[in-house]
Order: C-alpha cells, then structure tokens, then sequence
C-alpha cells in the first residue's frame, strides 16, 4: 500500500524491484479531512497561517525544529497583517528551554489579539485538542518543518514553506522531495520576507504544487482515500 505514485518511485530509487501489480495506492486516509484550497490566497483577507513547527529531536543531527525562530516568524506574519494559528508539537512543552519559547510566541500573539483584535489561535497545553484537519481547513497557508504535517497539508493544495535549519534551499529541496513545491526559508531567516512574498501574495509554485498532491497523495479528495482504504482491507477479508 502506498499513498501516490512517488511512493513507489521510492522503492525503485533505493534500488528494491517490486512488479507494479505489487502495489496499490490508496492516498492518506489520515489526511481525508483536509479539504481542498478555493482560490489565490492573494485573495485572502485576512490571510491565516498555520505556524505548526516540529520538536526538536534527542539528537542535533535530526533537528529539524524552526521553534527557536518561531517567535521572529510569527511577528513577521503579524506586521503583514496575518491571522496565526500556533500549533507547536506536544513534546515541545516537555523541554524547559523549549517551552519557555512557545510561551514566547503565545505572548506575542496573546498581546497582538488584544491591540489588534485578530483571532490569533494557540494550544493552552501539551496536547493536540481538537481533531488535526480543523488547523489546515481553518488556514489559507502552512508554516513548518520537516514533518508529516506538510505531507497531511499537501492534501488541501495550499500553499506552505518549510524551514532548512541547516542546508541550503537546493540542498534541501534535494533530500526533501516535499519541498520542491514549498517555499523553503532558511534557518538564519535571511530570506524570510522573499518566502512570504511568495507564501502569501505571489505563490509561483500553485501549479506545481497540484500536480505534486497526485504525485504523492494520489488522485483523492475529500473521504475518496479513506473510502479506498476500507474497500482494499474489506477485499483483503473477503479474500482470506
């Protein structure tokens, strides 16, 4: 079972032969909540954002969290008149170094909410409440990491960035085939105002990005993935 095409494409680029009869794509049934983008988001006003940054690992060599960036971020988002909805990872909130600046961010927005009177969103504890889709649907575009929540985000065709923390934007485009279609802001912020030029007014990659959706995800909307995905296990009963 895989979720799209690229899929199986990635067992034959690691060198592992499986006959195409082998395989059957069935999209990502957890993200079969997600709906569909309507319209440009330079359409948008005013335009919400989903700031969703990963934790930050037990190892340096696979961390990938933009967190410590996070509150820079998020102003960046507020002084172009955006909406934030702050979703950290839960296991953020067990690091004091880590917690300390998601409180930071919380701060940030909670003060801006009251000047401003936007509707800036955020966790109030370690636990993800409410069911995942209602971040992404609520949304017209995704800040975040190297995380499934880009692949889950992918599914509504909106567009998102993703943070290199330590790689250029090639390089990282290159290892993360998900950022291909994303605007890739690098660790240092250096080009923070050209990516959101691009996440939030211009968004080049619209087309591109669609067709990536299929590629990876398959052809499915809405509960189609979810539906394929209980057809193949009843045949697989029906089958034993």
């Amino acid at each position: 079972m895989v979720c799209g095409q690229a899929g199986i494409d990635r067992y034959a680029r690691h060198g592992i032969q499986r006959r195409p009869d082998k395989f059957v794509i069935l999209g990502r049934p957890q993200a079969s909540g997600v709906r569909s983008v309507t319209g440009p988001i330079a359409r948008k006003d005013p335009k919400i954002v989903l700031y969703a940054p990963t934790w930050h690992g037990l190892d340096e060599a696979v961390n990938f969290s933009s967190l410590e960036r996070g509150p820079r971020i998020v102003q960046a988002l507020i002084d172009r008149g955006a909406t934030v909805i702050f979703r950290p990872h839960p296991l953020s909130y067990r690091w004091r170094i880590r917690k300390a600046v998601v409180r930071d961010i919380q701060a940030i927005l909670r003060a801006d909410k009251t000047i401003s009177g936007r509707r800036h969103r955020w966790a109030r504890r370690s636990t993800r409440s409410g069911r995942w889709p209602t971040a992404p649907n609520q949304s017209h575009a995704l800040i975040s990491d190297v995380s499934s929540v880009v692949s889950d985000f992918l599914q509504s065709r909106k567009p998102y960035a993703m943070v290199s923390m330590h790689a250029s934007v090639d390089d990282f485009r290159a290892e993360f085939s998900v950022a291909e279609t994303g605007y890739v802001l690098l660790g240092d912020l250096s080009n923070l105002d050209e990516v959101l030029d691009d996440l939030l007014v211009a968004d080049p990659l619209a087309e591109a990005r669609a067709e990536r959706k299929r590629y990876v995800l398959g052809d499915f909307d809405g509960d189609e993935s979810a539906e394929a995905f209980a057809g193949f296990v009843r045949s697989l009963v029906r089958g034993s």
